[in-house]
């Protein structure tokens, strides 16, 4: 599969491929930040969770109010 999620973060554009997404989670402490989490690292980028339960967006569920995972075949 070849989907990815686009981020603008502080520190410049990042890519995240969806075999590296672990899950996205609200942030605690920032209001209207998400929390990208790979298997190698965090990304911080401004947004909501609503942003990423569209259509276009097929392979996310979100599993809690606060917690979306990718769905996907990872054989």
């Amino acid at each position: 599969m070849r989907t990815s999620i686009f981020l603008e973060t502080k520190k410049g554009p990042v890519v995240i491929q969806a075999t590296e997404l672990l899950y996205i989670t609200i942030d605690p402490v920032k209001n209207h930040t998400l929390c990208f989490v790979t298997k190698e690292e965090k990304h911080y980028a401004s947004g909501d969770l609503n942003d990423f339960e569209d259509t276009s967006q097929i392979w996310l569920f979100r599993c809690h109010r606060s917690f979306i995972v990718p769905v996907y075949d990872r054989s």
